[in-house]
Formats: structure tokens, sequence, C-alpha cells
């Protein structure tokens, strides 16, 4: 006679200590395009913050007589029409893009921090009437909606980290 034996499925436990937080950095650094991408980003970043401090160019400074120059040891892009170092334009607006991503991300943060404890706090229908809001500003077509309050408003780095935190 033989005798049926039951398996019994192994459950794989996670260590206890393990936070939520830890896991996701162990997955990530295992994730091989997501380094590559943290590091590209890094530097781009780095370029963009410390480079102008050793690079020595003004971006502003014109020369018209050096115009549309062909990349050199002294302009190592080129220049434009007005004779601006390219590169030293290209950094700084990075520092400027840089900026205006943080801010714009900070402040949709904390907007949505504060809406979502209004919501969470009165309940009914002040939350069922920010969730239609809130479906309202998604439908838009983000670029469509920055367009068009922006050119209600009126331009600058402080109206374009609002809409974007508010839009984007």
């Amino acid at each position: 006679m033989t005798a049926a034996v039951a398996t019994v499925p192994t459950i794989t436990r996670r260590r206890s200590s393990e936070s939520a937080g830890r896991r996701a950095i162990r997955r990530f650094l295992r994730h091989r395009a997501a380094l590559a991408g943290l590091f590209i980003l890094g530097l781009i970043a780095g370029a963009a913050i410390f480079l102008p401090f050793i690079y020595g160019q003004d971006p502003d400074v014109t020369n018209t007589k050096i115009g549309f120059q062909a990349p050199n040891i002294n302009h190592l892009l080129g220049t434009d029409r007005l004779g601006r170092d390219l590169l030293a334009r290209l950094m700084y607006a990075g520092r400027v893009s840089l900026a205006v991503g943080v801010a714009a991300a900070l402040f949709a943060t904390g907007l949505g921090l504060i809406i979502g404890m209004v919501a969470g706090m009165f309940g009914g229908w002040v939350d069922t009437l920010i969730m239609r809001l809130t479906d309202v500003v998604i439908a838009l077509p983000i670029l469509i909606a920055i367009a068009i309050v922006v050119g209600i408003i009126g331009t600058g780095v402080e109206i374009v980290v609002v809409v974007i935190g508010l839009f984007g």
C-alpha cells in the first residue's frame, strides 16, 4: 500500500525588519536601466548647478563680432547670432528649469496635501465637490490649460511654477 503524501505550499516570508521603503530601494538598485537614468539625471543636474561656476563664461555678454562662431576652445558649443556662448546659456537655462521643476513639485505637493486634508476632514459634499473639480482638472489637456492660464494671467517664473503645480 502506498500512502498519500500531503504537500504543504511553502510561504515565503519577508523579513519583518525590512520596511517597504528599503524593499523599494533594493529593487531600484537591482534595475540597471533605472540606475543608468539616475546617473544621467544626476550628471545633467550636477552640470547645470556646478559648471556655471567653473566654466567662467557669462551667458548674457554679447559680442557681435564673433556671432555664429563654430565650437572652439573658448566657446565649446560655439556662439549664437549675438556672440553669446551657447554652453553658458545652456547651463544657466538648465538651472532655471531645475528650479522651476522642483518648485512646481513642492507647490503641487503642498496644495495636494491641503486639499486632501480638507476633503478628509469634512467629507460628504465637500469631498464630492473637490473630487469633481479634480476630475475636471485631470480631464483638461495639460498644455492647453497651461497656455490658457498663462495667456490670461501673464508670464513669469512664479506664474509658470504655479500653473505647472496646478495642472502638472
